[in-house]
């Protein structure tokens, strides 16, 4: 359905994008836990 120039494009786009939100899903977890534990002390 795509050129074949695309398909790299959007595969590579696609990897990029689902590491990032991983990532900052991760960065977000860990620093509501930091602000979390700080709040509790």
């Amino acid at each position: 359905p795509v050129n074949n120039g695309d398909t790299t494009a959007s595969v590579k786009t696609g990897d990029e994008s689902l590491a990032g939100m991983f990532a900052t899903i991760a960065l977000l977890s860990v620093a509501g836990y930091t602000v979390l534990r700080k709040k509790e002390d």
